[in-house]
């Protein structure tokens, strides 16, 4: 949800810089102002050739190495030891919430073991 907001307030920024900076330059011989609402937003795809298949085989191989050393990262950095331990005793936590709710002990371990490391799966 956060992380939504922010994407929000960003576009919505970056759309009004676009919308101030026409006001104040008054561009008609510019791309029209759609094209420069797009190109403005960092979450927007912006248009482009056609890829080879050897660009695309490429562009997957970058993707994939960029996708194992930001796992290799963050699987490093549940070893330090105050976030493990942060860890348990959210997993304690949870577990005895569900139980003070009404959850038996055997639902609430199968809850807490599903839920595995919070924000992770």
């Amino acid at each position: 949800m956060k992380s939504k907001l922010i994407l929000g307030l960003i576009t919505i920024l970056s759309l009004g810089a676009v919308a101030e900076e026409t006001n104040q330059e008054g561009r008609s011989d510019q791309q029209p102002a759609e094209a420069r609402l797009q190109a403005a937003s960092p979450f927007s795809v912006i248009a482009q050739e056609p890829m080879t298949q050897e660009q695309m085989k490429e562009r997957i191989k970058r993707s994939v190495a960029m996708h194992n050393e930001m796992t290799i990262a963050r699987l490093k950095s549940f070893s330090d030891p105050e976030l493990a331990k942060a860890f348990a005793q959210f997993s304690r936590a949870y577990y005895e919430a569900l139980i003070a709710v009404g959850f038996s002990e055997k639902e609430a371990l199968e809850i807490v073991v599903n839920v595995g490391i919070p924000d992770f799966r």
